[in-house]
């Protein structure tokens, strides 16, 4: 975990990827799953979401991101909201916020927290089978004695 300074002298606690949950990593990977989406339509119309450096770069893409597809401008600021969500630890604001409260932050409040929070990356999310006999589901290898309903 590290501490970041926020302005007014606020702080915020991000976690490190290896200390989120497993239900914390699936709802992010969950919100990414737009944003590679929208990546993937940029690029079939020529335009590099990832090449924009200046504020000129910034306007011109956002301008072509518009031109094909309105919706699009909006995932980029909810894809970082939720990042915030997922890698906040504690801050000194109080209670940890909903996604709703992180999208009603002042900009001066939400682009460092989010900046801090984007550059932990993407978390590992633990897809395997749960080997437990006492598990709830069926194993998945054709083992089961349980019969199949048909519908």
């Amino acid at each position: 975990m590290r501490r970041i300074d926020l302005p007014d002298d606020n702080w915020a606690d991000i976690n490190e990827a290896d200390d989120l949950s497993n239900r914390q990593s699936q709802e992010l990977r969950i919100a990414l799953g737009p944003a590679l989406i929208m990546r993937e339509r940029l690029a079939e119309a020529g335009v590099n979401a990832e090449a924009t450096s200046s504020a000129d770069d910034v306007v011109r893409a956002m301008a072509q991101i518009a031109e094909v597809d309105p919706t699009l401008l909006g995932i980029e600021n909810q894809v970082a909201a939720a990042y915030v969500k997922a890698y906040l630890a504690a801050w000194s604001f109080g209670p940890l916020p909903t996604l709703d409260e992180i999208n009603d932050l002042p900009g001066r409040i939400f682009n460092p927290l989010s900046a801090a929070c984007v550059a932990q990356g993407q978390p590992e999310v633990d897809t395997s089978l749960n080997p437990d006999p006492a598990s709830p589901t069926l194993p998945s290898d054709g083992t089961s004695t349980v019969a199949r309903a048909d519908f």
